[in-house]
């Protein structure tokens, strides 16, 4: 996108493990962050997936419906 300064982010939901990444990989360019109701990469493991996915296999039609 042509931007090379410092960055302030404010990241919801999954956008919070991009924020992560991205403050990780590129120190120093990132002045600070705002997290709301972010999914971190702690919290999504392979088991709570797959639990999120038995526990919401029943609505998942109606869920992509609104999506």
């Amino acid at each position: 996108m042509g931007y090379n300064e410092q960055y302030f982010f404010v990241a919801h939901s999954f956008g919070g493990n991009y924020t992560l990444k991205f403050a990780h990989e590129n120190k120093g360019q990132v002045l600070g962050a705002v997290m709301i109701d972010i999914v971190s990469p702690y919290f999504m493991t392979m088991e709570r997936g797959k639990s999120l996915k038995i526990e919401y296999a029943d609505r998942l039609q109606e869920i992509k419906k609104r999506a």
